[in-house]
């Protein structure tokens, strides 16, 4: 006993006697576990296991009265689900137009400005060109090339036919009248390529037109949207000068994720309204669906043609709420009915009878406004509870923490 010199006389005499006392009778020194009192389950719930993995949560008949847990009977059916997501208002197909010049040239002059309303095939601008100018006097010189030769022709036609002149004369004029016909014809194809009309050339043969000038004309109705040239400014050919839009009708571009996006199909009802006027909406239906995911946003596209009559402007962000229909019969449950435990969805499937309850673990496929949609976990004919389900997990987890060791 060395070691226990450092301890004052008494005290180390009575240490000395209780170490010699353990020694002598071989006495351990009882753990803290072997010291705790089991308590018990508590009266008003017991815990059960009636298989692997599976806990019984068993209420007492007044628990169960004083609860009154709602349930429903779990099945396979249709089901219809709004799917919210951004989109943003495009031109229409046939609704946008841009118009440019076949050919360079300088801005002679103009007739609308931007904002301004125009009809389709109403003169928008006037163009002066030197390559038109070389196309309008190829097309006069091919032109009188035929008349000569329709002339020729007609002059050498009575005079083969009362034998002055012979056959020959006769069919050699018809075949230059042929060469000079398509002659005249390619330079007024070219012409008319340029967008060049019958009351141009007209107007180009009065007196009173010293140049031709190109008109430029509004391919659709609608309101001129960019205007980008000036009076006298010299443009490229099929430069950009100015857009028509019509707002009558637009597209909508709604993003998807993938996930919703295996959810929607062409034909789906949509609900289109502006973040600021949500009151304000417009039904539809969805178009077409883009086969492809976008490499920067990750978005699949949806598209939505409405008829707004200018209520909704290219450019605009908006809303949209699809109403997905899957194509096959899925298994649905009220929301309320999904608690979490951590990052597992739990469902409490009745056992026996009302008393019993089941925590069951799910794969929610897709969280809606009201509903769940479960891929696994459960299946058509349990019962499972729609109220009370947060009593029931706190139930479970006390029951659960009181029988731990």
């Amino acid at each position: 006993m060395t070691e226990l010199r450092w301890l004052r006389p008494a005290r180390r005499n009575r240490l000395s006697l209780v170490l010699a006392g353990i020694l002598a009778t071989g006495c351990e020194i009882p753990s803290p576990e072997s010291m705790r009192t089991d308590v018990g389950t508590p009266p008003s719930i017991e815990v059960t296991s009636d298989g692997p993995g599976e806990r019984l949560v068993r209420l007492t008949e007044a628990q169960a009265r004083t609860l009154a847990i709602r349930t429903v009977t779990v099945s396979r059916a249709p089901v219809r689900f709004g799917i919210q997501v951004p989109g943003t208002v495009t031109w229409a197909p046939d609704y946008y137009a841009e118009v440019s010049a076949p050919l360079s040239g300088r801005i002679s002059s103009m007739a609308v400005h931007e904002g301004e309303a125009v009809e389709r095939g109403q003169v928008v601008a006037e163009l002066e060109s030197l390559e038109l100018a070389n196309l309008v006097s190829s097309y006069r010189e091919e032109e009188a090339e035929r008349r000569f030769a329709q002339l020729q022709v007609e002059r050498y036609e009575p005079l083969v036919d009362s034998r002055i002149s012979p056959a020959s004369v006769l069919e050699a004029a018809r075949a230059e009248l042929a060469r000079a016909t398509a002659r005249s014809d390619a330079a007024w194809i070219r012409l008319r390529s340029l967008g060049v009309g019958d009351r141009d050339l007209a107007r180009w043969h009065a007196s009173d037109v010293d140049r031709p000038l190109l008109v430029l004309r509004s391919p659709i109705d609608g309101v001129v949207g960019e205007h980008l040239i000036e009076l006298g400014q010299p443009v490229m050919a099929y430069e950009k000068m100015m857009s028509v839009v019509n707002t009558e009708r637009v597209l909508v571009q709604a993003f998807l994720t993938p996930d919703n996006a295996s959810w929607i199909r062409a034909g789906d009802s949509a609900r289109v309204a502006l973040p600021a006027v949500p009151s304000r909406a417009f039904e539809a239906s969805i178009m077409s669906i883009s086969p492809m995911v976008g490499d920067g946003s990750r978005s699949v596209v949806a598209i939505i043609p409405l008829v707004v009559n200018g209520a909704l402007i290219p450019g605009q962000s908006v809303r949209v709420t699809v109403r997905a229909q899957p194509g096959e019969p899925v298994i649905v449950v009220p929301l309320s009915a999904v608690e979490y435990e951590g990052d597992t969805a739990v469902v409490f499937v009745r056992g026996e009878d009302d008393m019993s309850w089941i925590p069951t673990p799910v794969e929610v496929a897709r969280l809606g406004a009201e509903e769940a949609i479960i891929g696994s976990g459960i299946e058509p004919g349990d019962v499972v509870a729609t109220t009370q389900v947060f009593t029931l997990k706190a139930l479970a987890r006390f029951a659960e923490y009181g029988e731990e060791p």
